[in-house]
């Protein structure tokens, strides 16, 4: 039923929010899917794709979480997006997605850069040219 709730576009971003948290707390076979799907999704409220990108560290670890996540790392349309899962990355996927961390940072504008502070420096960088 958590499921239902945050796949579901009748349902209020908030509500839907709550339930990918619970989702990522329940865990089970389609959250990984699931969560990736939302987090990607442009169409998608902020505060669910956030949720979503949250969620799948959760459910996510290594190279899977990495693999779900640079999409949204390099894709996204919103700054806040990327930068979220650029953070993630760094906490949760291990030094091996710093390199696509500092790779995006230094793709993104001056006023985007503000939303990878904090995932450059669990990077090692304090700036986006810094470091490989």
């Amino acid at each position: 039923i958590v499921e239902k709730i945050a796949l579901s576009r009748e349902r209020l971003p908030t509500r839907r929010a709550q339930a990918i948290d619970g989702l990522s707390a329940l865990g089970g076979s389609t959250a990984p899917a699931v969560l990736s799907r939302l987090a990607r999704a442009e169409a998608e409220p902020l505060v669910v794709r956030l949720s979503a990108v949250r969620g799948l560290a959760r459910v996510e670890k290594g190279g899977k979480l990495a693999a779900g996540l640079r999409p949204v790392l390099e894709g996204a349309k919103d700054a806040r997006v990327r930068g979220l899962a650029a953070q993630t990355l760094a906490v949760h996927a291990g030094p091996q997605a710093c390199a696509a961390v500092k790779a995006q940072a230094r793709r993104e504008n001056e006023e985007a850069r503000v939303h990878y502070e904090e995932a450059l420096a669990r990077c090692g960088a304090s700036a986006p040219g810094d470091g490989p």
